[in-house]
């Protein structure tokens, strides 16, 4: 999608918006000027991703991958993996409720720089503590580890002010 579609009267206040929410680490354009990724949505390829109606969405981090199908009320998987040993990891969310609890989320703390960066960058799913522990001194890093269940209530919150948008 092109800026100038963004809003009605042209592309200056869409391009002026879209470099402040990207400056923030809340958006991205492609090379060519074009939105290709907000509020966790991506059109890059990504480790993190959930798949809904057989249509794979990429996200920026694993949190966006659990909290986005959540908040949504979706049927989807989401798929990662362990950054300490790179297994796979799949996550079944049914109306947007996961549908087992075992990995674990590094939620780090953002300080209100970029999100991206800050956030996204460490936002991982672990297969179990003890690997998230392996890479993450929790007692001295600003962050939360939650379970899936936890994960999907904060994407809730997260993305309530989406839901429920009529997209047409």
């Amino acid at each position: 999608m092109s800026l100038s579609e963004l809003l009605d009267g042209g592309g200056d206040l869409a391009t002026e918006i879209t470099a402040g929410l990207a400056a923030q680490g809340r958006a991205e354009v492609d090379r060519d000027g074009r939105l290709s990724g907000i509020h966790g949505l991506t059109l890059r390829t990504t480790r993190h991703r959930f798949v809904h109606d057989r249509r794979t969405h990429h996200t920026w981090c694993a949190f966006d991958s659990i909290g986005i199908p959540a908040a949504l009320g979706l049927d989807a998987t989401a798929h990662t993996d362990c950054p300490t040993c790179r297994q796979p990891l799949v996550a079944d969310i049914v109306g947007g409720i996961p549908q087992r609890d075992g990995p674990v989320l590094w939620l780090p703390t953002p300080t209100g720089g970029n999100l991206m960066a800050e956030f996204c960058a460490a936002a991982d799913l672990y297969c179990s503590r003890e690997h998230l522990h392996r890479r993450i001194d929790t007692d001295r890093a600003d962050g939360t580890v939650v379970g899936l269940a936890a994960a999907a209530s904060l994407g809730r919150e997260t993305w309530a002010d989406v839901v429920g948008i009529d997209p047409t």
